[in-house]
């Protein structure tokens, strides 16, 4: 394996030279730059030096500012394709819409504030992988009731972008990408929710960044 100054120079090269509208999973591709090595299923495991030398929770913010915040492999993107058509709200950059679609999936991706639209403290301004509608979840999930819901990383402070959202599906099917209460994904009322009126009815580990138990759960409900 390549010392970490190698790969991070690697990274930085491979990231400068990175659009939107590049082909097969790039953000797959620039963690396992990283490591050095394909990302498996569950957190990050690596020595605290290199990840010291690395900056991973540097790298971290980088890659999801310009691509997402969860790493997406072929497995969820076909368990996904699986309960389509698909209603992405929050879609932020739409990379994740952008991988559904390219392996053929029916999605549509919304946000309240997409890159290409004026951004937000998430995604800054700039182009989207994929189309996204500048709409908020709960307006999309009116729109589109014909469609099951993905919440892809909800932010743990924000209700109208999980909770308020998931109030407002009519559905039967969420596609959840995320962790559990406590975690860094959705807020303490769209857990209950979950925890009250829904049952998981299938989960995939996702590589994820260290301490961070990324899943994609499909909920079903009760």
């Amino acid at each position: 394996m390549s010392p970490p100054t190698v790969r991070l120079a690697e990274f930085h090269a491979a990231l400068a030279a990175l659009s939107p509208g590049a082909s097969g999973n790039p953000l797959f591709d620039l963690v396992s730059i990283l490591l050095g090595d394909r990302p498996k299923a569950g957190p990050m495991r690596i020595a605290p030096g290199p990840a010291q030398e690395l900056d991973l929770p540097r790298r971290r913010r980088e890659l999801a500012a310009r691509l997402a915040w969860a790493i997406p492999t072929e497995a969820a993107l076909a368990l996904i394709g699986d309960h389509g058509p698909i209603l992405e709200t929050g879609a932020g950059t739409g990379y994740w819409a952008a991988l559904l679609r390219e392996r053929g999936v029916d999605v549509v991706a919304t946000d309240a504030a997409p890159p290409d639209a004026g951004g937000s403290r998430f995604h800054p301004p700039g182009p989207t992988w994929s189309p996204v509608e500048r709409l908020d979840g709960v307006a999309a999930v009116r729109r589109h009731r014909d469609r099951t819901l993905l919440l892809c990383w909800p932010p743990p402070d924000d209700d109208a972008a999980g909770h308020a959202v998931l109030l407002a599906y009519r559905g039967d099917t969420l596609l959840y990408v995320g962790g559990d209460a406590g975690g860094p994904t959705g807020t303490a009322r769209l857990h209950e929710e979950l925890a009250r009126h829904w049952t998981a009815a299938d989960e995939l580990a996702l590589p994820s960044w260290p301490n961070i138990p990324d899943r994609l759960t499909v909920w079903c409900r009760r």
